[in-house]
């Protein structure tokens, strides 16, 4: 794994949604061979009633020809709206169309399960190395996420610690030969303190995962594995706007542990 290319993914709250049900969905279909199965008769009214037409949606994700993403959201008058004030015109099946002529998609089940492989390499990673340390870090916000990742790690049986920018380097400093695993959660992926600890984490040889904003930025090129959640204000450094991000993160969070959970059931491991 730490000879693996870097690699990155866009996460939208669409995917980790669809991520997490078909993850659930998966369960339910285990089902007990001891219990019966019982069939109901086929409903004749269902083969007489007309197809529904495609509803129209208050959100959707879409994706343009040169791979920009966005979110609109359906005005009264039946057009959509992004959050950088751009009009679509929707065409009653699978088209939008900005006031520009661009025509856009909805985003495919590929974000997702790019997602979900990125989830599952994680997870792998973790588990070869749940022996070694896995640091996480992050400051203001993400250091927020940063604990409750943590905590959720060694709730898991993961050897796993984290700091904040408030913390003393040394804490970094003195770990870093014993660190299989460095996490950094930054939103805008420009924070200074988690670009140089995730360049250092990587020179030194550990393996590195970035959970950042989508834009290109200083911290992703650091990762062996960037994870790119959508961030809707990508200028609002104080962080004042309403802004999904972090629970996106919090539902990534929420996929890593399920797929953990998943390799350790396959593989026989408490």
């Amino acid at each position: 794994m730490k000879s693996m290319d870097k690699a990155a993914v866009i996460v939208s709250a669409a995917l980790l949604t669809l991520s997490l049900a078909a993850c659930q969905a998966q369960q339910r279909e285990e089902v007990d061979p001891t219990e019966p199965i019982v069939q109901l008769a086929p409903s004749t009214q269902a083969a007489t009633e007309p197809a529904p037409t495609q509803a129209w949606e208050d959100v959707v994700e879409l994706v343009s020809p040169s791979g920009e993403s966005t979110t609109v959201y359906l005005l009264a008058d039946g057009r959509y709206l992004d959050r950088q004030d751009r009009f679509f015109t929707f065409d009653g099946l699978e088209s939008w169309t900005s006031n520009d002529g661009t025509v856009w998609s909805r985003k495919t089940d590929a974000g997702q399960k790019a997602t979900q492989v990125f989830a599952e390499l994680t997870t792998e990673k973790l588990l070869e190395q749940r022996d070694e340390m896995t640091f996480v870090y992050g400051t203001g916000f993400s250091g927020t996420v940063a604990s409750y990742l943590t905590q959720k790690l060694v709730s898991m049986g993961i050897l796993c610690f984290s700091a904040t920018g408030g913390d003393s380097v040394g804490i970094f400093e003195n770990t870093l030969n014993r660190m299989g695993m460095f996490i950094g959660i930054s939103k805008s992926g420009e924070t200074t303190m988690v670009r140089d600890k995730i360049r250092t984490a990587r020179e030194n040889g550990v393996f590195t995962v970035a959970i950042t904003g989508e834009q290109e930025n200083s911290v992703g090129q650091y990762a062996d594995l960037w994870f790119r959640v959508e961030n809707q204000w990508k200028l609002d450094d104080k962080n004042t706007m309403p802004n999904t991000f972090f629970p996106q993160v919090m539902m990534l969070i929420e996929l890593i542990a399920y797929e953990y959970r998943r390799l350790c059931i396959g593989n026989d491991t408490k």
